[in-house]
């Protein structure tokens, strides 16, 4: 009885093992982040009817965001651009700034792309995408010969 109650002990250990794994990997991108990019901090909310992603790109104008929405990830990439020209007399200043964004989700349900928004407001990037119909599992009963 004793080997019963430590099987199922190990067992369990090794499931949330796994689920902790599993929890990290999407946590994190697939693809590494490119030099130069920096990797914005994000939201992910699944609802029965949609996923709601929320990304900071602080100072981005929408002009400089692309987006590509897969049936089970977000690519997203975006550009920060600054030039400050300033004249005045006996001096000449010309500064320019650059700050990439680029960030990679696999989501967590499959998702309808083509019927993604997405809106850009106060340095937040909010993408809404409905979820797919879960794809109904067939399943075939076969008989068992006995010889």
């Amino acid at each position: 009885m004793w080997d019963i109650f430590e099987e199922m002990q190990k067992r369990f250990k090794q499931e949330m093992e796994r689920m902790e794994r599993l929890l990290r990997e999407f946590r994190k991108p697939i693809m590494p982040v490119t030099a130069g990019f920096r990797e914005p901090l994000a939201d992910i909310q699944v609802t029965d009817k949609e996923v709601i992603v929320n990304i900071e790109l602080p100072g981005v104008d929408k002009e400089d965001v692309q987006l590509n929405i897969t049936e089970d990830s977000i690519d997203v990439k975006a550009e920060k651009k600054k030039e400050i020209i300033e004249k005045k007399k006996g001096y000449f200043r010309q500064e320019r700034g650059y700050a990439g964004f680029r960030r990679y989700f696999s989501l967590p349900v499959k998702v309808i792309p083509e019927k993604a928004e997405a809106k850009l407001e106060k340095g937040i990037l909010r993408i809404v995408i409905p979820r797919a119909k879960p794809e109904k599992k067939k399943k075939k009963e076969i008989r068992v010969k006995v010889k």
